[in-house]
């Protein structure tokens, strides 16, 4: 823009009239602030420079170019909205007064919204003197904004009152806002009400054609379009329904065909479509392209029909000369939003029963698997899974039952003969191997007794010899009989002396008997001594509860584990079961013999206890967990 240096009191009341016609602009920004800060330099007597400096961080209008084509330089804090500058103002000038901009905006706002500071030292050498000014300006709720000016080389008096000239003006930017929010309160109030207006007629009809067809009219009639059509789904395309001022019309029509096309873009993509379209937009707009080549209309606007959360037709607006502002974009958003929900329920309650019926169960589904009560909703479906799991799913089945560690032979050393208990070699819990003494029997009365028996039967083999000698042959035969007679005797004897050592039939454990306080205590032929029981062959013995013995069969496999050491199992097979149940105090259990490994553990024992679980079958999740629920009521309600 030409500058020029008029009468102070000329620009001064010049710029004051373009200060009050900005109070009352009602332009866009990027009309005001130009013409804004073109007055405030004519306000200071004619300054060489205007800038409006904004927080960094505050959101705004972007930075728009100098006068010379540059991009206003943005700070650590501040930066330049808007520049104006004079035609004629040198480089070096323009250079070190954008260069003061921040810390000119910085002293604005410190010094009570206005500032003024002279260009000194390098800046004063590069570019001559003169001043910076900053004044604080009032906006409308739009955050900070600062109007710094390069003033010329003037009297400090003189600048001074430039200065507060532009404050007395500061106010200018606030009443303009102001004005713009009440233009667009005044424009939102306007749509609200005809938008209102317009769905009132819509609920006076009673037939969807009707409807769209009204609605088609007053679109047209208010935004001043050569054609509004309205489509609707029906199945998975868009059909036109409606075309305003056109009672009927012809489905197979190349433009009717075209037209669906370029509105069933717009709702596959579920967004508004404006032809001609801006040069930063995304939006596919091929088959509106194609309709504007072939039609001509001029410019387009098509807003897809929502109802129930999905779009369910489109509204298509037409127009030659004037493009579609953002206003009317939004009143037709409104219109589409509101008129929709009225086109959908007339839509259906003209539908055929089949098709009302497929329409409430849809919904009802979509209740059901919408996105509401999401936790609800995904609570049952998961039950669901988890009910046809436990009904269809199979899991393995144990039996579980306790089990002791038996020898398959085992012997039970008794005393053989009436006598004393001499020495106690072994305890319960040794080891012994074959043929080892485990006690003895006292032999002191047997050593006797086998004493007299030898003198016996020398006795009797000389009366035997002195009977033949004296050939009496009877007294022969009695001295023979009682010869022979001693002689078993004392073999009896001897056999007891041998006896008398009990020994180990085999290797094993000593599993019963303690006799370390019997040791002198007279023993009757037959009492038990000791059970020695082998190692190297032994079962595992499980008693199985009498309402689960039906599951266990021969070969079944298994698992146990002792008590002496859960953390570790070992593989069992059952070999038997026997037939008949033992009564136990908790009830009635069947014996269950197990083979175990080929080779056992060195530290296994008879009698050893633990937990045993045989396998038996695979069932579903939901009978193992209620079978003996089951069982017992059936018992106990046959």
């Amino acid at each position: 823009m030409d500058v020029y240096r008029p009468d102070s009191s000329d620009a001064v009341a010049q710029a004051t009239a373009r200060i009050d016609d900005l109070r009352a602009f009602a332009g866009p920004p990027n009309e005001f602030w130009p013409a804004c800060l073109e007055a405030f330099a004519l306000l200071c007597g004619g300054a060489d420079a205007a800038a409006l400096a904004i927080p960094a961080e505050q959101p705004g209008t972007p930075a728009a170019p100098d006068a010379s084509g540059a991009q206003g330089a943005p700070a650590a804090r501040w930066r330049t909205a808007w520049e104006w500058t004079a035609r004629l103002l040198p480089p070096d000038r323009l250079h070190v007064f954008r260069n003061c901009i921040r810390l000119a905006a910085d002293a604005g706002l410190r010094r009570g919204g206005l500032a003024l500071d002279a260009l000194t030292g390098v800046e004063r050498a590069a570019a001559g003197s003169g001043w910076i000014a900053a004044v604080r300006l009032e906006t409308a709720g739009e955050g900070a904004a600062v109007c710094v000016l390069l003033l010329p080389p003037v009297e400090r008096v003189v600048a001074e009152e430039a200065i507060r000239r532009v404050r007395l003006a500061a106010d200018a930017p606030r009443v303009y806002g102001l004005n713009r929010q009440i233009g667009t309160a005044r424009q939102d109030v306007e749509t609200i009400t005809s938008v209102l207006d317009l769905v009132t007629l819509l609920d006076g009809e009673a037939q969807f054609a009707a409807a769209a067809m009204t609605l088609c009219n007053e679109l047209a009639a208010r935004h001043q379009c050569q054609r509004v059509s309205v489509a609707w789904r029906r199945g998975p395309y868009l059909r036109v329904q409606a075309i305003s001022h056109l009672e009927k019309f012809e489905e197979r029509m190349t433009v009717v065909q075209q037209l669906e096309a370029a509105m069933e873009e717009a709702v596959d993509q579920d967004i508004e479509i404006v032809l001609p379209a801006a040069a930063e937009s995304t939006v596919i707009v091929r088959d509106h392209a194609i309709y504007a080549a072939e039609q001509k209309p001029g410019n387009l606007a098509t807003v897809p029909l929502r109802a129930g959360g999905a779009a369910v037709g489109a509204l298509t607006c037409e127009r030659a000369d004037v493009p579609f502002s953002e206003h009317e974009l939004r009143h037709l958003r409104l219109t589409a939003d509101h008129a929709a929900r009225r086109l959908y329920a007339l839509h259906r309650a003209e539908a055929w029963f089949g098709e009302r019926w497929a329409n409430a169960l849809r919904a009802r589904l979509g209740k059901y698997l919408g996105t509401e009560h999401t936790l609800a909703k995904a609570g049952a479906v998961a039950g669901a899974l988890v009910l046809a799991w436990a009904v269809f799913g199979r899991l393995d089945y144990h039996v579980a039952a306790g089990f002791s560690l038996r020898g398959t032979e085992t012997a039970i050393m008794s005393a053989p003969f009436e006598g004393f208990l001499g020495e106690v070699k072994v305890q319960k819990g040794d080891t012994v191997v074959a043929g080892q003494v485990l006690a003895t029997l006292d032999r002191t009365e047997l050593a006797l007794e086998l004493s007299a028996a030898q003198a016996d039967e020398t006795r009797f083999d000389r009366e035997v010899q002195q009977a033949r000698s004296e050939r009496k042959l009877a007294d022969m035969q009695v001295a023979e009989a009682r010869a022979a007679q001693a002689k078993a005797k004392l073999e009896i004897l001897e056999l007891h002396l041998a006896q008398s050592e009990v020994r180990a039939p085999f290797d094993g454990v000593v599993v019963e008997g303690d006799l370390r306080e019997r040791i002198g205590t007279p023993l009757k032929q037959g009492d038990a001594l000791y059970r020695v029981a082998r190692l190297d062959k032994m079962y595992a013995e499980v008693l199985v509860r009498e309402d689960d013995v039906r599951a266990v069969a021969s070969g079944a496999p298994g698992k146990i584990a002792f008590a002496s050491k859960p953390g570790s199992r070992f593989a069992v097979r059952v070999e038997q079961v026997e037939p008949m149940a033992v009564p136990r105090p908790e009830g009635n259990v069947f014996v269950v013999r197990c083979t175990l490994p080929e080779k056992n553990e060195a530290w296994w024992r008879p009698g050893m206890r633990g937990a045993a679980r045989i396998d038996a079958g695979r069932h579903a999740p939901l009978w193992i967990a209620t079978h003996r629920t089951l069982d017992y009521l059936r018992l106990r309600w046959w």
